[in-house]
């Protein structure tokens, strides 16, 4: 059995009951660490699983107590699970599980939640003026199907300087489609299906729900809070937390009206096929400021030049294309850097409990506190 004591460590294996793991993901858990493993050496059995890409499991590592690997497919806090077929693609225990079953993506959240799966995609309505979005059906308690969109991740394209460009003019065009379509804010959104007939709403649309400044600040002090409860160390004024949802605040005058926002976009949320972008992962749907979405695109592209992943030509292709965007929704490049280290703050945060990314997470802590470079 594998012990960890308080604060939680963020570890990039463990082992239990004989087998070996390797920890994928991670999340604060109000009893220590949520985990995504995935087993790889011999098991106790004889079976060598190899590299770490054997069944995913999920788990969790409790504060200064045990460690709990659930079986494969299988999760107390998620019961339709056991019931549900196909290939696991990911896990949160006791959130939500993905599988692809060969016709679709099915989504297994908590008993009496699928209906807010739902909500989302309502409420992501609008921006189907712009991209293609995936229906979503109600399969049971806890089970909610998920239509397969075409197109590839955005950042896949990166390795060629045509398709790259090729993307960013898509997604360019999407996103002026979505902001100038009717009912692009709260005052006059119905929740109409998108034009196409794309994308998917419950029948009777949700109500419109505003992702304001205020509720962005929420979000990254209960990230600092998560993470000093979990690590035992605050990382806030390495983030310049405090510094950064001040400036927030005192631009909201600045952002204007709400505009359709996905609330998480990033280059993973955005596939790219021929002729259009797909948009996925709907269920942060809103109405919020247009900083908001461009901000938090802008840094996961300096998140990948930081990385490696992302040449410099192919970061200032694409920040761009970003600030075109912004410059046309009216958000001026001083509000779109601000919005911008907001979430850098947030992703420093995010990475600090990612096996393997704390080098990553203190840099993306650091270009949060001193801003990103052009």
């Amino acid at each position: 059995m594998t012990t960890i004591t308080a604060p939680v460590t963020v570890p990039d294996e463990l082992e239990h009951e004989g087998s070996r793991y390797r920890v994928t993901r991670a999340w604060p858990h109000r009893r220590g660490l949520a985990v995504e493993l995935r087993r790889h050496g011999p098991d106790r059995a004889g079976n060598d699983h190899g590299a770490p890409t054997g069944p995913i499991h999920a788990g969790l590592l409790h504060r200064g107590g045990d460690v709990e690997v659930y079986p494969h497919g299988e999760d107390p806090g998620l019961p339709a699970l056991a019931g549900v077929t196909g290939r696991l693609l990911s896990h949160r225990a006791g959130r939500r599980a993905v599988l692809d079953d060969g016709e679709r993506f099915v989504k297994v959240v908590r008993p009496g939640t699928a209906g807010r799966v739902l909500d989302g995609a309502g409420r992501a309505a609008p921006l189907g003026s712009g991209y293609l979005l995936p229906r979503h059906r109600i399969l049971g308690d806890g089970v909610v199907a998920i239509e397969r969109v075409p197109g590839r991740p955005l950042i896949s394209t990166a390795h060629d300087a045509e398709s790259w460009a090729r993307a960013w003019q898509l997604w360019e065009s999407a996103d002026a489609a979505v902001a100038d379509a009717p009912g692009a804010s709260p005052a006059d959104a119905s929740g109409a299906a998108p034009r196409g007939g794309q994308g998917a709403r419950p029948a009777e649309p949700p109500a419109t729900t505003v992702h304001d400044v205020a509720a962005e600040v929420a979000v990254l002090d209960g990230w600092a809070a998560r993470i000093r409860t979990t690590l035992g160390t605050d990382l806030a004024a390495e983030a310049a937390v405090t510094a950064v949802t001040e400036r927030l605040r005192a631009g909201a005058d600045d952002d204007g009206p709400a505009v359709p926002a996905h609330r998480d976009l990033h280059d993973g949320q955005l596939l790219v096929s021929a002729r259009a972008v797909a948009l996925i992962d709907l269920d942060t749907a809103c109405h919020a400021p247009a900083g908001l979405d461009l901000g938090n695109l802008l840094a996961h592209m300096t998140m990948h030049r930081t990385t490696g992943l992302l040449s410099d030509d192919g970061h200032a292709r694409a920040a761009a294309a970003i600030r075109r965007r912004a410059e046309a929704r009216g958000v001026g490049a001083r509000r779109l850097a601000e919005w911008e280290r907001a979430a850098l703050a947030r992703l420093g945060l995010v990475f600090a409990v990612r096996p393997g990314s704390q080098r990553l997470a203190a840099r993306l802590r650091r270009l949060s506190r001193e801003g990103a470079t052009a």
